[in-house]
């Protein structure tokens, strides 16, 4: 993997570092005590939204570094897949994006609830480890 425009206003960088912010937020969001159970949920759900397009949007940034161009989360998920930064296994993170697209046009309390769960059990640990794959990518360049 190269890393030719990482100095060309940090922006890989910076991209990955608004990535890291956000999963933290995630991890706080899940973490947090206190509240009642639908406003974490809410709560939750409002962070992973950002965290989704936040990575996303990075892997397109990073694509384009590697020459690739994508219009789509979709089509980014796809090629990341390809590079070898998503994982052994895609399928989780097209049904991330499946629930990403979910939140963002209906809403209803079972919804919401599957959403959540798919959260805390799977999708903030996908994307922690995308934030050290990827940081482990940039410490080499």
């Amino acid at each position: 993997m190269h890393r030719g425009h990482v100095g060309q206003d940090g922006i890989l960088g910076k991209k990955l570092e608004q990535l890291s912010n956000g999963v933290n937020r995630l991890r706080e969001a899940l973490l947090a005590e206190g509240l009642p159970e639908d406003m974490k949920r809410d709560a939750v759900i409002q962070r992973f939204e950002f965290c989704f397009e936040s990575a996303w949007k990075t892997l397109k940034a990073w694509l384009r570094d590697e020459g690739i161009e994508t219009a789509s989360p979709k089509s980014a998920l796809r090629e990341a897949y390809k590079l070898g930064w998503l994982g052994q296994d895609p399928d989780p993170w097209y049904q991330m994006l499946t629930d990403r697209n979910l939140t963002s046009h209906v809403y209803n309390e079972e919804m919401a609830a599957a959403i959540y769960a798919n959260i805390r059990s799977c999708y903030a640990n996908l994307l922690a480890e995308l934030v050290d794959r990827l940081g482990e990518n940039f410490d080499d360049a």
